[in-house]
C-alpha cells in the first residue's frame, strides 16, 4: 500500500514538472534565505531532502558547499543535472535515506515534510545521516491560515494525491520535539515578506533590504514556518522523555483519583495546596484551613481594566488558568510535556464552552515563545529547567514591557545542602537536572532584566509529615521498586519518591516554597 502512494505521488510530481517545469516552484533567488538562516561553513556536507530540480543545492554549491541530494522525481532529479550539475544526488524517498549515518552538517527539507508519508520515520532517518552537532532548516505549511481553513478543506481543493497536508504551529513544534529536536529559532517563510517589501519600495517606502524578515502578523498565522534546529542532546532527550513520561502517568493516576472523588472546581489541581494560619486576608477567601495553590495565585494578581494575554508554562490540566480566568478577562494559554495533560485540559475547556478563550500546547517552556503575553506564570515547573537563566531569558522574551513574571516553586536553600545521596535520588526520581536554591532564581530573573517587585516566603505554609514518617516511608520506597516492565506502576513509584523526598528536604528546612513577582521595564 505504501509503495503504490509513493508512486502515485511520483507519478505527480513527474507529470507535474514536466508540464510546468521551473513555474511550479518560487524563483530561485527565494532559495538563499534557508542558507542565510544556517550560516553554513565552506566545505562541510549538506543535504537538501525532497530536493526537486535543486534549487536550493545550486546555492549551495555557490557557497562552497559540498551538496547532496535526494528527491522522489526521476524528472525533477534529470532538471537538477543542469540546474546545479556540482551537486550530488539521488533518487529515493525521505523514509530511507540511501546514506551512511553522521554524513552531513547540514540537511534541509523546504515545503515537503507535510507530503511525507511516515513524517516520524523519515525524522528518524535525518537524525540518523546528521553529524552529531549539525543543523536542521525545515518549511512547513500551516493550517491555521485562511487560505488552507477555506479553499482546503472548505471548498475541498485540497490535492491529496500529492499528499497536500498541513499542521498548526503547535503541533509541528511538538512533532520535532517528540522526535528528539531542539528548536533553534522559527521565523515566518520570507518570501512573500520579501515581496512586499518589493512592493513597498515600487510605491516610495523603504523595507528593510537585508537580514531576515518578521511579518506582521503574528507568527502562528504565516503561511509556511522555517524552523532551525539542531539534535537534542542525550540529556535533554532523556530528562525531556523522563519528565513527559513521569507527568503523563501520574496525570492519569491523578485524573482518576478526580472522577473517583472530584476536586472542588473546572479540572483536578496538580500543585500544593496551603495551609491557612490565623485570619487575615487568605482566610476570607477560603472558609475551610486549606486552599488551593491555584487560588492563592489568583489573588494575587493586579486586576486590570482590559483584556490581557496570559501565558502558564507548565499548566497542568489547566486549573491555574481556569482560576484566573474568574477575575481577569482576556487569552489564556497553558503549556505543558505531557500530552494527557494538554488532552484534558482542552476538553475542560470544551466543556466550558471557551475554547476560543483557552489554548493548551504539548511544549517546553525553552522553545521559542512566538507570542507576547501581559502576564506569565510558573508554578512548580521551573524545576525541571535544564540551564535556569536560559529558561527565565526565553520567558522574558516573551514578556511585553510592563509585563508582570509571577514564579511559585520549591527552591533550596543552599546548594551546600544539597551535596547528598538524597539529593542525587530526588533528580533521578523526578528527572531533574539540577536542584535550583533561592539566589539562582532571583539571580536568574535580574539577569533577565526583570525587576523583582514582591518576594514572598510560604513555606509556613506548606503541610508536611513529620520526618520520622517520611524516612519510614522513603525505606519502604526504595526498597520495593517496580519491575522496569510495569511500566505505568514504576513512574507512578518516582513521582511519590521524589514527592517524599522533597516533603523530607521541607521537613530538614533544607527547601523554601518562594513566590516571586517580576515585572519588565517599560521601556524595554
Amino acid at each position: 500500500m505504501k509503495n503504490s502512494i509513493q508512486s502515485e505521488i511520483q507519478s505527480w510530481f513527474n507529470h507535474i514538472y514536466e508540464k510546468k517545469s521551473l513555474n511550479y516552484l518560487r524563483p530561485p533567488e527565494a532559495y538563499s534565505v534557508f542558507l542565510d538562516l544556517m550560516k553554513p561553513v565552506k566545505g562541510c556536507a549538506m543535504l537538501d531532502v525532497a530536493c526537486g530540480p535543486g534549487l536550493l543545492l545550486k546555492e549551495a554549491s555557490k557557497r562552497e558547499l559540498t551538496a547532496y541530494g535526494v528527491d522522489i522525481s526521476d524528472k525533477a532529479l534529470a532538471m537538477s543535472h543542469d540546474i546545479a550539475p556540482e551537486a550530488n544526488v539521488f533518487i529515493g524517498n525521505a523514509e530511507s535515506l540511501p546514506f551512511r549515518a553522521e554524513s552531513f552538517d547540514y540537511i534541509t527539507c523546504i515545503g515537503s515534510l507535510e507530503r511525507i508519508i511516515d513524517l516520524r520515520a523519515a525524522l528518524k532517518e535525518q537524525l540518523r545521516v546528521a553529524a552529531p552537532n549539525a543543523l536542521f532548516c525545515f518549511m512547513t505549511r500551516n493550517s491555521h491560515t485562511f487560505t488552507w481553513q477555506v479553499f482546503m478543506r472548505l471548498l475541498r481543493l485540497r490535492n491529496r494525491r500529492a499528499r497536500q497536508n498541513a499542521a498548526s504551529l503547535g503541533k509541528w513544534k511538538s512533532v520535532f520535539h517528540d522526535q528528539g529536536f531542539k528548536i533553534l529559532r522559527i521565523i515566518p517563510d520570507q518570501w512573500p515578506l520579501i515581496k512586499r517589501n518589493r512592493l513597498w519600495e515600487k510605491i516610495g517606502f523603504t523595507g528593510k533590504k537585508n537580514g531576515l524578515l518578521k511579518g506582521v502578523l503574528p507568527l502562528r498565522f504565516s503561511n509556511e514556518f522555517i524552523f532551525l534546529l539542531k539534535r537534542a542532546s542525550k540529556d535533554e532527550a532523556e530528562n525531556r522523555k523522563g519528565a513527559g513520561e513521569l507527568y503523563d502517568y501520574l496525570s492519569k493516576y491523578m485524573y482518576l483519583m478526580n472522577l473517583i472523588s472530584p476536586a472542588v472546581g473546572t479540572s483536578p489541581p496538580v500543585h500544593k495546596r496551603l495551609r491557612l494560619q490565623g485570619t487575615g486576608r487568605l482566610k476570607a477567601i477560603d472558609s475551610g484551613v486549606i486552599v488551593n495553590t491555584d487560588r492563592w495565585i489568583s489573588r494575587q494578581l493586579d486586576i486590570p481594566d482590559k483584556e490581557i494575554n496570559v501565558l502558564d508554562t507548565g499548566c497542568g490540566f489547566g486549573s491555574t488558568l481556569f482560576e484566573i480566568s474568574k477575575t481577569i478577562k482576556g487569552r489564556f494559554e497553558g503549556l505543558s510535556t505531557s500530552p494527557f495533560q494538554i488532552e484534558k485540559a482542552s476538553n475542560f475547556a470544551k466543556g466550558l464552552g471557551a475554547v476560543d478563550k483557552f489554548k493548551f500546547c504539548c511544549q517546553s517552556y525553552d522553545e521559542p515563545l512566538e507570542k507576547k503575553y501581559d502576564l506569565i506564570i510558573s508554578v512548580e515547573s521551573l524545576i525541571h529547567s535544564k540551564d535556569l537563566q536560559s529558561t527565565i531569558k526565553n520567558i522574558a522574551s516573551a514578556l511585553r514591557p510592563g509585563g508582570v513574571f509571577m514564579v511559585l516553586e520549591d527552591m533550596a536553600t543552599h546548594n551546600a545542602d544539597m551535596e547528598t545521596g538524597e539529593a542525587e535520588a530526588f533528580k533521578l526520581a523526578w528527572s531533574l537536572y539540577s536542584i535550583y536554591t533561592v539566589d539562582d532564581f532571583t539571580s536568574a530573573i535580574s539577569s533577565a532584566e526583570l525587576e523583582i517587585v514582591e518576594k514572598r516566603d510560604l513555606t509556613y505554609m506548606t503541610p508536611h509529615r513529620s520526618l520520622a514518617t517520611l524516612n519510614l516511608l522513603l525505606r519502604v520506597f526504595s526498597t520495593l521498586t517496580p519491575s522496569p516492565r510495569f511500566r505505568p506502576l514504576r513512574h507512578l513509584h518516582r513521582a511519590f519518591y521524589g514527592g517524599f523526598i522533597l516533603e523530607s528536604f521541607y521537613a530538614k528546612k533544607m527547601f523554601h516554597y518562594i513566590f516571586l513577582k517580576a515585572r519588565k521595564n517599560i521601556a524595554s
